[in-house]
């Protein structure tokens, strides 16, 4: 049919980020494609991604800028910028591959 999946190797190792690697991602990542804000924050040690005051998901690192991400998110990546800054949040899972959403702006 056409259809390809292209696989990457990135580690052997999981990724283990520093208090600091993780403030990195805090900030809002809206997508107008689904009219949705998430908010990305480092709560006790962990990334947290919340919508709304609902819903919260605490991601686990994977390998760098990615997490795995329960509740149906699947996985959550970060592109950076040529300066190393975060652009943007993308997420993926069975049914839905690339879903970017670009930084707004540093959370609140």
């Amino acid at each position: 049919d056409g259809d390809t999946v292209a696989y990457v190797f990135v580690s052997r190792t999981a990724w283990n980020p520093t208090a600091q690697e993780l403030a990195a991602f805090e900030g809002r990542y809206r997508s107008g494609e689904t009219n949705a804000t998430w908010v990305a924050r480092v709560e006790e040690g962990r990334l947290v991604l919340r919508l709304r005051s609902a819903v919260r998901r605490e991601l686990t690192p994977v390998y760098r800028d990615a997490f795995s991400a329960p509740g149906g998110l699947g996985t959550v990546w970060f592109t950076r910028d040529s300066g190393g800054r975060v652009t943007a949040m993308h997420m993926g899972s069975a049914r839905l591959w690339d879903l970017e959403l670009p930084r707004e702006a540093p959370a609140r």
